[in-house]
């Protein structure tokens, strides 16, 4: 739903799932523990052994590349919570 950040829209939802698992296996983690298990940053860097900061380069850098994939794809709207 809007509230939580996720897109409410069907096509934009699956456009979200397919483009995650197009990322790079390192990103697509952070991915899976920050947005889809809820867990905080601190718990998932813990949960992969890497640092704070790698954790939250590779966040930012799976949100940039989310965000202007739905972006070109017409998402507009529903992306700018991902940034």
């Amino acid at each position: 739903n809007e509230e939580s950040g996720k897109p409410s829209d069907h096509a934009a939802w699956l456009e979200v799932h397919e483009v995650v698992q197009s990322l790079p296996a390192e990103t697509r983690e952070v991915v899976d523990l920050l947005y889809y298990s809820g867990l905080t940053q601190e718990e998932a860097a813990k949960m992969l052994d890497i640092s704070l900061r790698t954790l939250k380069r590779r966040w930012r850098e799976a949100r940039l590349h989310l965000y202007e994939t739905l972006k070109s794809a017409g998402f507009g709207a529903g992306c700018e919570a991902l940034m």
